[in-house]
Order: structure tokens, then sequence, then C-alpha cells
């Protein structure tokens, strides 16, 4: 069974972040969470400071 975002989080898990810069003013940040079960990466999109989350990936690390 695998753990949820928020129980992996409680895990004090070691996060990796990544951020591919795509223009000046936008960015894509990912955050690997290497969770008990089955890993997750979040992908957000980000445009002046602001964030959106675009996908989850799972088992893939950047």
């Amino acid at each position: 069974m695998s753990e949820s975002i928020s129980d992996c989080l409680k895990s004090k898990v070691t996060i990796k972040f990544k951020k591919d810069i795509i223009d000046s003013n936008t960015y894509e940040e990912s955050m690997y969470l290497p969770c008990i079960g089955e890993s997750k990466t979040l992908k957000f999109n980000c445009k002046n400071n602001m964030c959106k989350l675009q996908s989850i990936w799972l088992n893939e690390e950047f």
C-alpha cells in the first residue's frame, strides 16, 4: 500500500526540487517525494511567482 502525499511529507522524506525556466516570467517547478510504496513527482506551472499544480506523476523522478 502506498502513502498519501500528506503521510509522505509527515514521514520527513528528503524532498528534491527542480526548476526549469521557460521565459523571464514563467517556469516549471517540480517536487520529488520518495514515498513508501510509490514515489510522487508534483509538477507546477508558475508565472510571476504564482504556481498551479499541473500534474502528479507516480514512480517517476524528474
